[in-house]
């Protein structure tokens, strides 16, 4: 059986960090700027971040963009429809925790990106909300699981660029 997830990301106006925001860290200034989206919904949390090699300014054009693209993390999608159980968060796993194969920059307007990833997970993976594990010690086995199937993915995101001051 061949499973698809099809997701559109956008920005939620009761969500406090109103898209792509720009990260600081450090060697930001030799490889260039990485803008990240964290957020919490029904269908479970999204973590996911894009960088590139040169700054990203009003004036860029989306062939800028695309050629100093530097990849794309897929750290958790939510998976609407997939049914399981509460408490716990699902989401997809990518072969490589980042990449640039498959991602498409749409457009650049007025500070929003749009941007589509084409891409297969691999597995699904869950772990049990509210487990908390030390350090140094081992989660334990009934808090995971990981479900190995391949899933063709499509990531539509279409959200506005948060820029550091």
């Amino acid at each position: 059986m061949q499973y698809r997830l099809d997701i559109r990301l956008r920005e939620v106006p009761s969500d406090p960090s109103g898209g792509l925001n720009e990260m600081d860290y450090p060697g930001s200034s030799i490889h260039g700027p990485t803008f990240t989206h964290y957020s919490q919904s029904l269908d479970g949390p999204t973590y996911i971040s894009i960088g590139f090699n040169k700054d990203v300014l009003p004036s860029s054009t989306v062939q800028d963009l695309q050629s100093s693209l530097r990849y794309v993390a897929l750290n958790e999608v939510p998976m609407p429809g997939f049914n399981y159980p509460y408490g716990w968060d699902i989401y997809p796993q990518t072969p490589s925790s980042s990449f640039k194969d498959g991602v498409t920059i749409v457009s650049y307007q007025n500070g929003r990106l749009h941007f589509k990833v084409n891409t297969s997970f691999f597995a699904v993976y869950g772990r049990l909300r509210h487990v908390y594990v030390p350090p140094d010690a081992s989660t334990p086995k009934y808090a995971y699981f990981q479900v190995r199937r391949d899933i063709n993915g499509l990531i539509d995101v279409n959200m506005p660029l948060v820029m550091l001051a």
